[in-house]
């Protein structure tokens, strides 16, 4: 009988193909599973499918058991159950055993696996209804060592006691066995929490408020940061302080996601993305063992590109045999690789002559990764700032006697100029004309300044000639416009180089454009002021005051004999303004013509020389009007006339 149940369960497992445990962190969504890879430099984001199905469309508390690599899931099903699943490496979701969730009205099903692959955790929340049977929070326990998935529902409290919390997810930290999650209950309260599983408990004030939220899947890498990602957010999680750092993404919109960081993984950076020939850079070799404890006879080695010497190896915590000083080929073998994350750092020149981008990749040799199903006994490193897993890491290499050269600089009034012949270089040597020897040099006067610097295979000058500024605007307006008339204002500029930007203020309106020249309309009396900045950062401006005129016509005699010439006495302008009122008065005082709301310049709109249509005597008549400016208010204007003979 017992040979039965293990042959049986022999073909059971068979049946389903286990993960290899390689740092791949994984996300679930309309029922299947997707391997996500994601880079925090540029944001990219791919999802790249498995060919099984999730069964349900609800499902979420994935957890890498790295006991027997397979992932585990809750599918929800209704309120009074939960399905646990176990998902193999196509996708495919196989019912476990069905979990006794009655009571709870709400299950958020968001989980993980305890590093040691015995106990899958996931979080319970009953936020409608809190009474003395029911916790308003609790996690749910399943032993996965035992046959029949042993499950517990145990009370969670805060140090405040019953209080309820809502988590969008749950991971265990690879190096400390830590259990976090991210709370988003209360709204205003989302933050990172500890939860302590053993009594159990949660710490809900410990890390700060950040009032992001995040995340629908909470997952560490291999090198033990923990990421989150929701909607069309990636979320960097500093788990010493609580911080997060957040990037807009492509929107994926996961229900729950877990990874394996339980592997060897190597990375590999440049201190420099662009150095110069005989100059010397920092490589980086970061080592994670979560593998297993210890990772013992372990060689590193890396062939750098002809050319290339290595220096020095500044820093190595995992000791063993160092070789390749002097050449391109490093060695290290007999490392001894603990539980933990750490680097090596190499101090490498650069070649004498040659340029280029030159890219290389180092491994690490005789890594036993079987307890994550993974054969291979190499690791290669991988570049982080890109997509792309396992890839070279690459350097740009540039001519300094190239880049050095004779530069002509302009200096901007009362300011300095920090003289940078080539970005500094560790093992370059400066002498300045003035006798300094740093890599910069901060001046302050027109002049002419050199420089020499020497390299460990060359050496190069360059003179720096440094003229004074001689930026200016004028803006070369008079200070009168007539009321309603367009201007332009065509500034006369000086400057050694272009200028990069106008900035025009008019009154209390502010707006740059890359034209010199301005067209407006003032209605009121206001400043304009530019502001030029050139393509050297130096800046000049000049204002003017506009003082707005108001002139206007009228004539002093007019006859309407109806001839056609001179028949109506109206108030002309170079613009149309109105009238609020107009009246003409006779020699007595007494108000003949009387007219409102009409505009200047509307000649049939003025007065005819009649009274109730009757024509009145030749005479001088005195007039009164009241013209609105907008802006500029009301202003009254009067005179006289003379009507001739009609």
């Amino acid at each position: 009988m017992l040979f039965l149940f293990a042959l049986s369960l022999a073909i059971y497992s068979y049946s389903q193909p286990a993960f290899t445990c390689d740092g791949t962190a994984y996300v679930s969504k309309e029922k299947k599973l997707f391997a996500i890879d994601f880079n925090w430099e540029t944001g990219e984001t791919e999802l790249t499918p498995f060919p099984g199905s999730l069964l349900f469309s609800d499902i979420g508390a994935l957890g890498y058991n790295r006991k027997d690599n397979f992932i585990y899931a809750l599918g929800n099903e209704s309120n009074e159950s939960t399905i646990l699943l176990k998902i193999d490496a196509e996708g495919n979701a196989h019912i476990l055993d069905t979990l006794n969730i009655s009571g709870w009205e709400q299950s958020t099903g968001n989980g993980a696996i305890s590093n040691d692959g015995n106990t899958f955790i996931f979080h319970m929340t009953n936020i409608h209804t809190i009474t003395p049977d029911i916790p308003s929070s609790a996690i749910g326990v399943v032993e996965l060592n035992t046959p029949d998935y042993k499950f517990t529902i145990k009370p969670l409290k805060s140090q405040f006691g019953e209080l309820p919390l809502l988590t969008s997810d749950l991971a265990f930290d690879p190096i400390t066995d830590s259990l976090f999650g991210y709370s988003h209950f209360p709204l205003k309260e989302r933050r990172l929490v500890y939860l302590n599983r053993f009594v159990p408990s949660f710490d809900d004030t410990f890390f700060p408020i950040t009032n992001i939220f995040t995340t629908d899947a909470l997952f560490f890498d291999a090198f033990g940061q923990l990421w989150g990602f929701n909607y069309q957010y990636m979320h960097k999680i500093n788990t010493s302080n609580g911080l997060t750092q957040t990037k807009e993404i492509e929107n994926i919109s996961p229900l729950d996601g877990c990874s394996c960081p339980y592997t060897v993984k190597l990375q590999k950076t440049v201190s420099q993305d662009t150095a110069f020939t005989c100059s010397e850079v920092f490589y980086t070799f970061k080592i994670s063992n979560f593998a297993k404890k210890r990772q013992s006879n372990v060689m590193l080695r890396d062939s750098f590109p002809l050319g290339f010497e290595i220096l020095e190896i500044v820093y190595n915590p995992f000791g063993g045999i160092q070789q390749g000083i002097g050449t391109n080929q490093l060695t290290i073998s007999n490392m001894e690789l603990p539980y933990i994350v750490d680097s090596i750092v190499v101090l490498v020149r650069t070649p004498e002559k040659d340029t280029g981008i030159f890219f290389n990749q180092a491994s690490l040799y005789n890594v036993d990764l079987s307890s994550g199903n993974n054969p291979n006994k190499i690791v290669y490193s991988d570049f982080p700032f890109t997509l792309k897993r396992n890839d070279p890491t690459p350097v740009v290499i540039k001519s300094f006697n190239s880049e050095l050269r004779d530069t002509t600089m302009e200096l901007c009034k009362d300011s300095v100029i920090i003289l940078n012949p080539i970005p500094q270089q560790n093992n370059f040597e400066y002498s300045w004309s003035d006798g300094t020897n740093e890599p910069t040099l901060t001046v302050a006067d027109p002049g002419m300044y050199s420089v020499t610097v020497n390299s460990a295979c060359s050496i190069s000058s360059a003179t720096f000639d440094i003229k004074a500024s001689d930026l200016s605007v004028d803006l070369n307006t008079k200070g009168e416009v007539e009321f309603g008339t367009t201007i332009q204002i065509l500034p006369f500029i000086t400057s050694m180089s272009n200028i990069a930007s106008y900035q025009w203020e008019v009154g209390d309106s502010v707006f740059s454009t890359t034209q010199s020249s301005l067209e407006w309309t003032p209605d009121s009396n206001i400043p304009i002021s530019l502001t030029v900045t050139n393509e050297s950062g130096c800046r000049a401006g000049d204002w003017i005051k506009l003082k707005i005129v108001r002139h206007i016509f009228t004539p002093n005699a007019f006859s309407p004999n109806h001839d056609g010439i001179n028949d109506w006495f109206f108030i002309q302008t170079k613009v149309d303004i109105p009238i609020k009122t107009m009246r003409v008065f006779n020699r007595w005082g007494n108000l003949v013509f009387e007219k409102q709301h009409f505009f200047t310049n509307s000649e049939q709109d003025g007065w005819n020389g009649k009274y109730k249509n009757d024509i009145l005597p030749v005479g001088v008549y005195v007039w009164w009007a009241e013209l609105d400016f907008g802006l500029n208010g009301v202003e009254v204007f009067n005179g006289d006339v003379l009507l001739l003979s009609q």
